[in-house]
């Protein structure tokens, strides 16, 4: 797996003289990167996503939603940040999701026309989940049809949590329309891929819960990455809920780079009939202390496809560090497949480690024995299915997303079984 991230970094200079086009500018003129081999796109195919600013003019700006101001914080479009926050923008875009080391997040820093910037200044403890939206326009709309093939969008996103800060955030992503009875696309549309870089940075004892959500159609790939970096004494919580989309790659990119920060993973996969899901994870413990941890479900339906790829690596110095990985895929059918490969890199002594991965059917002495007690198979089925996914669902903080997750979750496995 390519190394995206290093640790630490300190902002770039700020030159208070630059235009919005010259900052664009200086941002793009990066040498482009050659793509080569990469293990952790084996089972996904690259050039799905291929874009260079020589391609025709075909790109799509998403819709961004953007929430409303509460007190305290901000969120900004880029080019708003631009002229009110530009200590905030310019220094940190691409130094968490550095292009250098990531061919999409090149392709990504090429192309984005705008994007959103979310602030949490010191100290704010914001109790009501701020929600950010991505999405794509209406079909009717004429920019969502062309002559020359697939359209692409490049959304872009930095989330920034102060000194002592707490905040959770929801970022959906709904790359399709209105659902169809068979998850097609609405006649006419034209093919969208999506490659999407969310950025994230925690001050020094910030905590962020960070919801991510992924639904697209039968006529959406999309490929999506969440870089973050961790300060000291901070914690970052991820949870993902994927479902309803042609084909999704996601990837965590994940530094810990001061004493005492904490990462966790968790998250829920649904793929449909015929849909390939990709998730790769890659986590830097840079500091002592340190600690990860990573739990995924996947449920995978006739030929479709889940895949898990997850690396840490323990850097010289990291002692006192703790990582475990665990993913869990079902098969609900023996045309569903799935492939998993964690990885440790350690170059330290004292710390602890484990990984752990499993895949198959339904459980049939589970299924034997609802069926005994009077279930018909299609029942017993489901409700095993339901507590595979509870996995998942349990973790999930109490409230309204918790809720609204467990309702997707029953609405779209029937369809899968």
């Amino acid at each position: 797996m390519n190394a995206p991230l290093e640790p630490g970094g300190a902002p770039k200079p700020l030159d208070q003289r630059l235009s919005w086009e010259d900052w664009c500018s200086g941002l793009r003129a990066k040498p482009a990167l050659q793509t080569k081999r990469d293990e952790s796109w084996k089972y996904t195919r690259t050039r799905l996503f291929e874009w260079s600013a020589d391609t025709p003019p075909t790109s799509l700006r998403p819709v961004i939603q953007v929430p409303k101001r509460r007190s305290g914080w901000r969120a900004l479009s880029f080019r708003q940040a631009f002229q009110k926050a530009p200590d905030l923008l310019l220094p940190w875009v691409g130094q968490v999701a550095r292009a250098s080391g990531r061919v999409l997040s090149e392709w990504n820093t090429q192309a984005f026309e705008d994007g959103l910037l979310l602030e949490i200044p010191d100290g704010l403890v914001v109790h009501e989940p701020i929600e950010i939206v991505l999405s794509t326009r209406n079909p009717t709309d004429p920019a969502c049809r062309s002559e020359t093939g697939a359209r692409h969008l490049f959304p872009r996103v930095l989330i920034h949590l102060g000194k002592g800060s707490q905040a959770s955030v929801i970022e959906r992503h709904r790359w399709g329309f209105e659902p169809r009875p068979d998850r097609s696309a609405p006649p006419g549309s034209q093919p969208q891929r999506v490659n999407t870089v969310t950025e994230i940075l925690l001050a020094p004892d910030a905590a962020l819960t960070h919801y991510l959500e992924q639904t697209g159609d039968g006529n959406t790939q999309a490929a999506s990455l969440s870089a973050i970096r961790l300060g000291p004494d901070s914690h970052y919580t991820g949870y993902a809920f994927d479902a309803s989309t042609a084909l999704l790659r996601h990837e965590h990119h994940v530094v810990l780079s001061g004493p005492g920060s904490e990462a966790r993973l968790e998250g829920l996969t649904l793929a449909g009939r015929g849909e390939h899901h990709d998730r790769q994870t890659w986590i830097v413990h840079a500091c002592p202390g340190t600690s990860s941890h990573q739990c995924f479900h996947s449920i995978v339906a006739g030929q479709g496809m889940s895949i898990y790829g997850g690396q840490v690596h323990m850097k010289h110095g990291a002692s006192g560090c703790e990582a475990t990985q665990k993913n869990h895929h079902l098969l609900l059918d023996p045309t569903a497949q799935s492939r998993s490969r964690p990885s440790l890199e350690i170059a330290v002594d004292d710390v602890r480690c484990s990984h752990g991965s499993t895949s198959g059917a339904l459980d049939p002495d589970s299924l034997f024995y609802l069926r005994s007690r009077g279930l018909a198979e299609t029942q017993a089925r489901h409700l095993l299915t339901l507590a595979f996914a509870g996995g998942f669902l349990e973790k999930l903080p109490p409230g309204a997303l918790k809720t609204a997750w467990q309702e997707a979750v029953s609405r779209i496995l029937p369809g899968m079984e």
